[in-house]
C-alpha cells in the first residue's frame, strides 16, 4: 500500500495559483475535496487537487498533471468526484488521518513514557 503525503492550504495555493483563503473557500463550499484533520487542519490528497485543476483552469501554477501518469493514485480519483462534499468519515479512516498527522508527538510521548518507566523501576 503506497500512502501519499497529503498537501497543505499553502500547498495548494501555490500549485492552483490562489490564495490560502480561496483554497479554504473552495473546501468549505465543497468544490476542493478537503480532510479536516483535529477540526482545524485542511488537508488535501493531491489527486483531488488534481482532478480540481483538470476541471478549473484558473490561474494554475503548475502543470495539470500532479501525480505522475504511473502512480497507483490516478485510478483513485477517478472513483470519487472532486466536488464531494466531506461528509462524515468512518472511525478507521479518522483514526489514520489522526496518526498520519500527529505520528511524531506520539512516538514521542512513548519514548518520554518509556524513559520515566525505565528510571522509576531503576531506583525502586
Amino acid at each position: 500500500m503506497v500512502v501519499e503525503k497529503l498537501l497543505t492550504a499553502a500547498d495548494v495555493a501555490q500549485r492552483l495559483g490562489l490564495s490560502e483563503a480561496e483554497v479554504a473557500q473552495l473546501a468549505e463550499r465543497g468544490e476542493l475535496r478537503a480532510l479536516r484533520l483535529g477540526g482545524e487542519l485542511l488537508r488535501f490528497h493531491p489527486d483531488d487537487v488534481a482532478a480540481w485543476q483538470a476541471t478549473h483552469h484558473r490561474r494554475a501554477a503548475s502543470p495539470p498533471s500532479l501525480v505522475p501518469a504511473g502512480s497507483p493514485g490516478r485510478q483513485r480519483s477517478a472513483a470519487r468526484p472532486s466536488s464531494a462534499v466531506v461528509g462524515p468519515e468512518p472511525w478507521w479512516e479518522r483514526w489514520g488521518d489522526f496518526l498520519y498527522a500527529y505520528d511524531f508527538y506520539l512516538v514521542a510521548a512513548l519514548l518520554i513514557g518509556a524513559i520515566i518507566a525505565l528510571i522509576v523501576t531503576m531506583q525502586g
